[in-house]
């Protein structure tokens, strides 16, 4: 019976894949997989699909994309998306610019809403804000140009 909980839990960890809507999902079920993985040590055949599987993860958190949704001036909005899917999170992204500054970030409804200052940012200068977040051992980042009007 542990046996087959444990194919079950494989099987259901691998189809999820295809349908995981956060980066908090992904880093909780590659986590349960790899707690798997060392349950089951390196002998076990399962092991291998248990890679594979943690693998296609990996792969999801590559091909994320930042969006932009929304960019005026001291705002803009962006979301994750993967394939044609929007991925959420509640973490924090790591917000830079070499002008742009006081940043405030809120989430509604999955989209990542920065406002910020640009008082010290001069458009002939084609400042950028770079927003990046990070899932699974990959960073997802996309610098967006500062509109001014």
């Amino acid at each position: 019976a542990q046996e087959k909980a444990i194919n079950d839990k494989i099987a259901q960890l691998k189809d999820e894949v295809e349908t995981v809507s956060s980066i908090e999902d992904i880093n909780k079920n590659v986590a349960e997989l790899s707690g798997l993985s060392k349950e089951l040590g390196n002998e076990d055949a399962r092991v291998h699909t248990i890679n594979t599987v943690i693998g296609l993860y990996n792969e999801v958190c590559k091909s994320m994309m930042v969006e932009v949704v929304e960019n005026r001036p001291s705002h803009m909005a962006v979301r994750i998306v993967y394939k044609d899917r929007l991925i959420t999170t509640s973490q924090k992204p790591v917000v830079k610019s070499d002008c742009a500054m006081s940043f405030d970030v809120k989430y509604v409804n999955g989209i990542c809403n920065v406002n910020f200052d640009s008082s010290y940012c001069y458009p002939q200068d084609e400042p950028v804000i770079k927003i990046t977040f990070k899932a699974g051992n990959s960073k997802i980042s996309k610098d967006i140009r500062i509109m001014f009007k």
